[in-house]
């Protein structure tokens, strides 16, 4: 488990790891194009395929998972996460580099904060504009606020349509959780 989380931390580019704890098993991993994956290993069995959750526009991410899922049976035990990962997801992970900053991070657009503090926690950009020459991703309350002040944007029942604030691509945002 630690020799592989090693691996990972040495050969990818792992964002929020210099604050994670040396027992932390879960690793968000950029992917290129603001797309991530959350990884969570499982200490009782570190060498089968982890819990995945991939993070970024569907436009994006959609294929990678489509790859990820079909080639998963071809996890190899044997070999350590990071290279099961770029052979399932037929890429090589970016490093900090062969990546610039801007095309892999995971961060908000709107306050440039990964976490966003809440009441019941913190909250993890979780929309993204599905333009593919975009692809930012969003806190829901900072892209909720955003469109609110918006004079163009539209509200339906429970729902914003506006515009991403980067590209003008339509976008979309539930007005309450």
């Amino acid at each position: 488990l630690w020799e592989s989380l090693e691996d990972l931390d040495a050969h990818a580019w792992v964002q929020d790891g210099d604050s994670l704890p040396r027992s932390a098993t879960h690793r968000r991993v950029a992917l290129g194009g603001h797309a991530s994956l959350l990884l969570d290993l499982d200490p009782r069995a570190p060498k089968q395929p982890p819990t995945c959750r991939f993070l970024g526009a569907e436009s994006r991410v959609n294929s990678l998972r489509a790859k990820y899922f079909e080639r998963l049976p071809r996890w190899n035990a044997d070999k350590l996460l990071r290279a099961n990962l770029e052979m399932v997801l037929e890429m090589q992970l970016p490093t900090a580099d062969t990546y610039d900053l801007g095309d892999i991070s995971g961060d908000c657009a709107i306050c440039y904060a990964y976490q966003l503090p809440m009441e019941d926690g913190v909250c993890v950009p979780e929309h993204a504009c599905d333009n593919a020459a975009c692809g930012r991703p969003y806190h829901a309350p900072c892209l909720r606020e955003w469109l609110r002040a918006n004079t163009a944007t539209r509200q339906s029942f429970n729902t914003f349509f506006g515009a991403c604030p980067y590209c003008l691509h339509p976008i979309t945002v539930k007005a309450t959780d």
